[in-house]
C-alpha cells in the first residue's frame, strides 16, 4: 500500500500548467494526505480505504485523481507565493516577474477550490449512480449529503444553520 493516493508528479501534471513552473520537490507527500484526509474522508468514508488499498484504480484516475490534485493545488498556493529557509520567510522577486499580491492569491485560491469540489460531486454522483460497483460508500456517510456551505454559512441537511 502507498502512503499517498496520487504523487507529487501526478498533482504537477493534473493541476499546474507547465508554464507555472511548479517543481516537483514544491508538492510534498503531506500535502497530498492532508488535502486526502480533508476533503475525500468525510466524503468517501470507508470507499476512501478501498482505493489507498489499490482497489477501484478506474475510479481513481477518472474521477478522484483530478479533484485531489486541485484540493492539493489550493492548498500549496500560499506556500508557493514565499519561501522559507535558514534565512526566514521571503518573497520571491526577480527582474523578470513581480510576485502577485494577497488580492490575487485568495481568488485563485476559492476559484481552484470550486473547481475541485465541482469534480468531486461529478465522482460522487458516479459512485452513488452504480452503488453495487462500491460497495464501500454509504451515501449516508457522506458529509456533502448532510451538509453544504453557502456564503461561509454551514448548512445542515434539515435546513438549520451550524
Amino acid at each position: 500500500m502507498k502512503n499517498t493516493l496520487i504523487t507529487p508528479s501526478d498533482v504537477i501534471a493534473a493541476a499546474f500548467r507547465p508554464s507555472d513552473f511548479v517543481r516537483e520537490q514544491s508538492v510534498l507527500d503531506a500535502d497530498i494526505l492532508s488535502a486526502e484526509q480533508k476533503f475525500l474522508v468525510p466524503v468517501l468514508g470507508k470507499l476512501y480505504d478501498a482505493l489507498r488499498e489499490g482497489l477501484y484504480p478506474t475510479l481513481l484516475a477518472d474521477y478522484i485523481s483530478l479533484p485531489l490534485a486541485l484540493y492539493v493545488k489550493a492548498q500549496i498556493l500560499p506556500r508557493l507565493w514565499v519561501q522559507s529557509s535558514d534565512a526566514g520567510v521571503v518573497q520571491i522577486k526577480s527582474d523578470a516577474f513581480i510576485p502577485a499580491d494577497r488580492t490575487l492569491l485568495g481568488p485563485l485560491t476559492r476559484s481552484t477550490l470550486r473547481q475541485a469540489h465541482t469534480l468531486l460531486r461529478r465522482a460522487v454522483k458516479h459512485i452513488e449512480s452504480s452503488p453495487e460497483l462500491y460497495p464501500e460508500y454509504d451515501a449516508r456517510e457522506n458529509i456533502q449529503n448532510r451538509c453544504s456551505i453557502q456564503g461561509g454559512v454551514i448548512i445542515s441537511g434539515d435546513g438549520t444553520d451550524l
